[in-house]
């Protein structure tokens, strides 16, 4: 008799905590239905540095999160074309999370060949507006579960004039005697001032390479203008004997390999450096 109650008993509490499961299961599948998936949009996209053969772009995308809890992103990617043109792919790796009803900026760069970039971003011609397309791919976690997002995001860009920079000469200084200075000549035909943070690289005479070059915090190139920049270099004792003696005098033959890091540079919208967007 006493075995039967127990069993009962059990039988009691089994089919309570399976009930209690069930509630939970479908409290969560109702909540997850009730759940707004996260909000994405383009808050810029800003030309950050550029090379003989690769250009970097800084995207940055605000997630907004329209729901009354906290949510995860495990990771997000994204594609950007330009003009019709895909012009690469951008990753935010770290989990990301977003408060409730919060927003979260996150910012990765695009690198983009030159010859693209040179076809959208710049150009020759006069001062067009060029259409983007940004198509995001991430998920967010809610209850354990993955839950997948894909977004679709338009808008336009104002490209920039095609920025021209070449070393112009390999001399001593005129300022320091015994030391010498690679001259570069930075042209700026855009309607923009470019804020040039650095440049880094090596000077080539022909195919010898001559020089490394590793400066930091330089100048500001005014829209339309050009600037002259003197950066200070060692040399080995055969490139500034060749130096001095005038064998490296060829102005043409000089070439510069590397990249010009700027303050980014908005293409949505004109701003000041610093400036804080609106």
């Amino acid at each position: 008799m006493a075995r039967t109650r127990a069993v009962r008993t059990v039988r009691k509490i089994s089919l309570a905590v399976a009930a209690l499961v069930c509630l939970s299961v479908l409290g969560a599948w109702l909540w997850i239905r009730g759940l707004r998936k996260p909000k994405v949009r383009v808050v810029d996209i800003r030309l950050q540095r550029f090379a003989s053969r690769h250009v970097d772009l800084l995207v940055e995308l605000a997630v907004e999160n329209p729901n009354s809890v906290g949510m995860e992103l495990d990771g997000l990617e994204y594609q950007l074309w330009v003009d019709g043109r895909e012009l690469g792919v951008g990753k935010v790796v770290p989990p990301l999370r977003v408060e409730a009803a919060g927003t979260s900026v996150v910012r990765s760069t695009v690198r983009v060949r030159y010859m693209d970039a040179a076809r959208t971003i710049f150009t020759e011609e006069a001062i067009r507006k060029l259409d983007y397309r940004v198509f995001v791919r991430s998920t967010f976690r809610a209850l354990g579960m993955d839950v997948p997002l894909e977004v679709t995001r338009t808008g336009q860009i104002v490209p920039l004039r095609v920025p021209i920079w070449r070393p112009k000469a390999l001399r001593a200084s005129p300022e320091k005697p015994g030391t010498f200075e690679v001259v570069f000549d930075i042209r700026n035909p855009a309607d923009v001032d470019l804020p040039i943070l650095g440049i880094i690289g090596r000077v080539k005479y022909g195919d010898e390479v001559l020089v490394a070059v590793n400066r930091q915090e330089i100048v500001t190139v005014p829209a339309g203008g050009s600037q002259e920049l003197a950066i200070p270099v060692k040399l080995s004792l055969g490139v500034m004997f060749r130096a001095l003696a005038g064998a490296l005098s060829d102005e043409h033959r000089l070439k510069f390999e590397g990249q010009v890091k700027l303050e980014p540079v908005s293409l949505i919208r004109r701003r000041t450096p610093g400036e804080v967007p609106k």
